[in-house]
């Protein structure tokens, strides 16, 4: 009798703790391939703005320190990329896991909530990914104009200046956070519940003027 309930202890644990399915499986695969090629995107995006360096006739103060700012944001792409195609190689729980290392890159100080995600609470999820999205490229398009117009004050004045870094710096934050959202419907609904909660505390930091990283400083 002891064994038997043993063997039925022992099923009701696996069941319990069987992990990732193999549809979600496939699915976290594919929002990892489609995040690959958002950051991919957004590389492209800085690598626009390092070209644009070496259009500037004359020397700039804070030149280097811009062009290696972007440099690390660049490496901090690659390192997602990295860590996207380290991730084919693991376990279906360890690439769940994974997804969650690279949401809580974003800012590890934002801590996922232990609790059941019920459909409902889910569904309102999926809808609030697509109003954030909208918002979020509403950042960044006005982030860019902001961009384009301290350009032509930094070439007046001739000096790369803090508030030049950090709007890049939010660019970047907005961006990467785009990158994120886009295939947010293929997350399972824990890291999709981690996501929106990740990216509406990022946002009210951004909004309420915090720096999102360590930029640069006016030599």
């Amino acid at each position: 009798m002891k064994i038997i309930n043993l063997l039925i202890l022992l099923s009701l644990t696996c069941f319990l703790f069987a992990g990732v399915s193999s549809q979600q499986d496939k699915k976290n695969i594919e929002y990892l391939q489609m995040l690959d090629k958002n950051i991919t995107g957004t590389i492209e995006v800085l690598s626009t703005f390092n070209d644009a360096l070496d259009a500037i006739p004359f020397e700039v103060t804070g030149m280097n320190a811009f062009s290696q700012f972007l440099m690390e944001l660049t490496m901090e792409c690659s390192n997602i990329k990295k860590d996207i195609s380290d991730s084919y190689e693991l376990s279906r729980n360890d690439r769940e896991e994974m997804i969650y290392v690279l949401i809580s890159s974003l800012n590890p100080e934002v801590k996922r909530l232990p609790f059941d995600i019920s459909k409902q609470r889910d569904y309102q999820n999926k809808q609030i990914a697509l109003v954030m999205r909208g918002r979020i490229k509403k950042h960044i398009l006005e982030t860019q104009k902001k961009i384009f117009t301290e350009e032509a004050a930094v070439l007046e004045s001739k000096t790369f200046n803090k508030y030049f870094f950090n709007l890049h710096s939010q660019h970047f934050m907005y961006q990467l956070m785009m990158d994120y959202l886009e295939p947010s419907e293929k997350l399972s609904k824990e890291n999709r519940d981690f996501l929106i909660t990740m990216v509406q505390a990022v946002e009210d930091d951004l909004m309420e003027g915090k720096p999102p990283q360590e930029g640069g400083e006016e030599e």
